[in-house]
């Protein structure tokens, strides 16, 4: 298992929503809309198999300078289906390209207004990842 190719994978696997940034690290200056994904929690040696449970978040940032269209993208991309829907990227890629013996959006977490001085709607995707 390792959390820098389940990060790639799921990178990989949103990188069909165009209008959507995906950085595998956090950056200092988010440039929005964009996805900033890193791990969670790791437990070790979750089953018989050896496998990981392996939890990521998807924190996702769109503008919150015109409100309602932020609001709006934000609701997109937090979706449970639709073209920009990340929970339906990663249900259609669900190895992660290899990465995982599977993965799924199970949860959305502290949906709201975040910053100081620059200003985002915010959501945070749960993945849990199953790999070996």
């Amino acid at each position: 298992m390792n959390v820098a190719d389940i990060r790639t994978g799921i990178a990989n696997a949103l990188s069909s929503i165009t209008t959507l940034r995906v950085y595998t690290s956090v950056p200092d200056s988010p440039q929005v809309p964009c996805a900033v994904i890193y791990p969670d929690t790791v437990q070790y040696g979750q089953a018989f198999s050896g496998e990981a449970n392996v939890r990521m978040t998807i924190q996702v940032l769109t503008a919150s300078v015109n409100t309602q269209a932020g609001q709006a993208e934000l609701d997109g991309f937090c979706a449970d289906s639709g073209s920009t829907s990340i929970p339906a990227k990663i249900e259609a890629n669900p190895t992660l390209g290899g990465a995982a013996v599977s993965a799924s959006v199970t949860e959305m977490r502290n949906y709201g207004v975040m910053g100081d001085t620059t200003r985002y709607y915010s959501a945070e995707l749960v993945v849990d990842v199953y790999a070996t």
